[in-house]
């Protein structure tokens, strides 16, 4: 649900009217307390909130600006939401990655070029990723483990993230999986 609204109503069209915007925000906030297991009306949903909206007035001169690619690896339960054509995407190069191991092999393979925006552009060991947050999917946690432990990111596995440790990774590092 929370997904599909970020897809069906990017930004400037959820700021049309006061109406619309009512109906966005309160939507915005009823995804965050779902993904934080929160009522609406707590702390840090207000707070995660906040950020998203001050995240969001950050990004406008961005959202229009060329940047490199996008490269999206997503999970088979949003897969099908056209990610390419969400406002802050839709006039940017994108791919989508079928898993991490084959962006891992196509990194390495590009890595060793010295003019790659892989080693110039973004800080490969300055990432964060959240692995089973619900730690319901033992299988995974095995499958992955390896693959996160070779990488200097900080992370958390089979928990949520604590508020402070999301809004750290959203906002001061490079990757975010």
């Amino acid at each position: 649900f929370f997904l599909q609204l970020m897809v069906s109503y990017p930004p400037s069209e959820a700021t049309s009217s006061s109406k619309d915007f009512s109906a966005y925000d309160f939507s915005l906030k009823a995804g965050i307390a779902l993904l934080l297991d929160e009522s609406v009306r707590s702390t840090n949903v207000k707070s995660v909130f906040t950020s998203l909206m001050d995240l969001q007035k950050e990004f406008e001169d961005i959202r229009s600006s060329c940047r490199n690619p996008v490269i999206l690896i997503l999970d088979k339960a949003v897969v099908t939401l056209p990610w390419e054509m969400t406002h802050s995407l839709c006039n940017q190069p994108v791919t989508r990655m079928p898993s991490l191991p084959s962006l891992i092999q196509l990194y390495l393979k590009h890595s060793q070029k010295a003019d790659s925006i892989l080693t110039k552009g973004v800080d490969v060991n300055n990432g964060f990723f959240i692995l089973d947050p619900d730690n319901n999917l033992p299988r995974t946690q095995e499958r992955l483990r390896d693959t996160f432990s070779s990488t200097k990111w900080e992370g958390v596995k089979g928990e949520r993230p604590s508020l402070r440790q999301f809004q750290d990774a959203l906002n001061n590092k490079d990757i975010f999986v």
